[in-house]
């Protein structure tokens, strides 16, 4: 699906693409300039990482999360050492994320593309090539629905 919205858009993909599927597991998909699948990585999402943190270290809290089952978002502070534990491991998980992506980005050169539940975070505190940037918070349910209706994906 951002291989063709992609096309749509008329974007310069000519150094293919790089999606970022961020949900439970932070998925990073290289789609190479002819539109092919070109490998990926995987890691654990923002929540799996803070649920591994507080369930696998003594002294750790847990994040407190809302009835949606959505981890409460703190107000990341400015400062890149923060003082409060909760704070720190929210600020720790999200500069790893980040870290990540950057570096996929720069090996896969392509234009940006990130989905999924945590995308508007990242997007936040994303300070990477903006111009590369695409959001599209739900595209994969865009690509289902194309897919349930018949509509080919080429």
């Amino acid at each position: 699906m951002a291989w063709r919205r992609s096309q749509e858009q008329q974007l310069d993909c000519s150094r293919g693409l790089l999606l970022v599927d961020a949900g439970t597991v932070l998925s990073l998909t290289r789609v190479t300039a002819d539109g092919c699948f070109g490998g990926g990585q995987l890691i654990p999402g923002y929540r799996l990482q803070l649920r591994a943190m507080a369930e696998g270290t003594d002294g750790l809290p847990s994040i407190p999360e809302s009835p949606d089952g959505e981890v409460a978002q703190e107000v990341f502070p400015q400062e890149v050492f923060p003082q409060q534990t909760v704070v720190a491991m929210q600020r720790g998980v999200l500069q790893a994320m980040l870290a990540t992506i950057a570096v996929a980005q720069q090996n896969s050169k392509g234009l940006l593309w990130i989905c999924g539940g945590d995308a508007a975070l990242l997007q936040s505190h994303w300070s990477g090539a903006t111009e590369l940037l695409q959001l599209e918070g739900d595209l994969q349910l865009q690509a289902l629905l194309d897919l349930a209706a018949g509509i080919s994906p080429d």
